[in-house]
């Protein structure tokens, strides 16, 4: 699943329960660099006698996914099509095709900016293909005629903007034998220790077990109804990747993380009270496991308005993460977002108080990438959380009252998100 649309500034749309107000260009560039890293790209390839072919083309995928356009050759000669990653992409592969399905290019460098290069003949139809081999987010995908063979020193050009160089790897330095993987028990306390600080508490005793290549176990578990749980699964010495999957006692499937990883992490809220089953498969290696199930915090009642399914444990973490910085969250108000679409919130923030603004995303969201950004009414940018998940949170402590706007935006998905404010020293509604 690949979604495409033309690259620039898309202008906001008025949508939500809130006001909503243009945003201002500058501050989105501050907080966001790709494309500004993209046109730096652009200028580079010129300076050595490259020509851009289009308009660059704008994508967003998850890991694992692929996207594919095609394109013809206006003239003789050789081009050249570098891909440039967002924040949150790690490793991204570009694969150059005939019609008839024959690989001409490709680049399958560990980096964020794969670059591959085709000469030929006026006419010819190309397929490029974009794989999302790590990470998450958004790429401009950059078409160029007259390419060089090898790619412009970009690490000099551009600085921090993406990391690592395409081209032949070079070996790794001997830096001694790798050091001896952690037990799964001590694996499985770190991830205990994460899901503490957001308000989860173990529950029953810890399963542990051995698995060859390709063989799984199932744990039976029980868990009560309209309560929310994560279910946290480490690998030993010799795991490389595990996959977790529960499964309701009427056979649904309830949760999954089947993520190249040696741990996994099943999060969801029980639609009935019973004994579920809880499937651990080792997709590659061989070794130990250790699973345990864990219990997400309850905010008081009632909820706010909308908030159901996977979105009662977003709803439940943000709570609780704000609860350990002694703040009470209150809902501002719900929007709704597309890719194409930037939506502000006008909020007054009182001077001498620190505040955290977080984004629920509603279930619609829960594959895309949800992106929060606060601006003064100066149009500064004051505080962001462009990180790679759908439930961002970010801090400010003015130092004078004033008002402000909780600016929204999402990658990957379409869909509705609630936006939580914590105040230091509120009391609770």
């Amino acid at each position: 699943m690949v979604t495409w649309r033309w690259a620039g500034r898309v202008l906001p749309t008025l949508c939500g329960l809130a006001a909503v107000h243009a945003v201002p260009s500058a501050a989105l560039a501050q907080a966001d660099n790709l494309e500004q890293c993209a046109q730096a790209a652009t200028d580079a390839m010129r300076s050595v006698g490259a020509r851009t072919a289009d308009e660059p083309r704008v994508g967003f995928l998850l890991e694992g996914e692929s996207g594919s356009f095609p394109f013809v050759l206006e003239q003789d000669g050789c081009v050249g099509i570098l891909a440039v990653g967002h924040l949150g992409v790690r490793d991204l592969d570009l694969l150059l095709y005939t019609e008839t399905g024959m690989v001409v290019g490709q680049d399958l460098e560990t980096d964020s900016r794969p670059y591959v290069r085709f000469c030929g003949a006026a006419q010819l139809r190309l397929i490029v293909t974009v794989h999302m081999y790590a990470g998450r987010g958004e790429f401009r995908l950059l078409r160029f005629a007259n390419a060089p063979e090898r790619l412009p020193d970009l690490n000099r050009t551009l600085g921090g903007c993406f990391a690592g160089a395409s081209g032949v790897r070079r070996p790794p330095p001997d830096v001694g034998p790798e050091p001896q993987a952690r037990p799964a028990e001590d694996n499985l306390a770190a991830i205990e220790a994460r899901l503490a600080s957001v308000g989860y508490r173990p529950e029953g005793e810890v399963h542990a077990g051995t698995l060859g290549a390709q063989q799984r176990q199932v744990a039976p578990m029980r868990f009560e109804a309209d309560t929310c749980y994560a279910v946290a699964l480490a690998g030993g010495p010799g795991t490389l990747d595990l996959d977790l999957h529960v499964r309701a006692p009427d056979g649904r499937d309830v949760s999954r993380d089947s993520d190249r990883s040696r741990d996994a992490l099943a999060r969801f809220c029980a639609p009935v009270t019973g004994t579920y089953q809880v499937i651990v498969q080792m997709s590659l290696g061989t070794g130990t496991y250790a699973l345990r199930a864990h219990v997400a915090p309850r905010p008081p009642p009632p909820l706010p308005t909308g908030v159901a399914g996977h979105a009662r444990l977003a709803y439940s973490e943000t709570w609780a993460r704000m609860g350990a910085r002694g703040m009470h969250a209150r809902p501002l108000a719900w929007g709704h977002l597309s890719p194409a679409q930037v939506l502000a919130m006008p909020v007054e923030l009182s001077g001498g108080s620190c505040y955290a603004i977080a984004g629920v995303p509603a279930d619609e969201l829960r594959r895309g990438d949800l992106d929060l950004l606060l601006v003064d009414d100066e149009d500064g940018l004051v505080a962001w959380d462009l990180g790679r998940d759908s439930a961002p949170m970010l801090f400010h402590c003015p130092t004078a009252t004033g008002r402000f706007r909780v600016v929204g935006r999402v990658y990957g998905a379409v869909g509705r998100y609630l936006v939580v404010i914590g105040e230091e020293g509120a009391q609770t509604p």
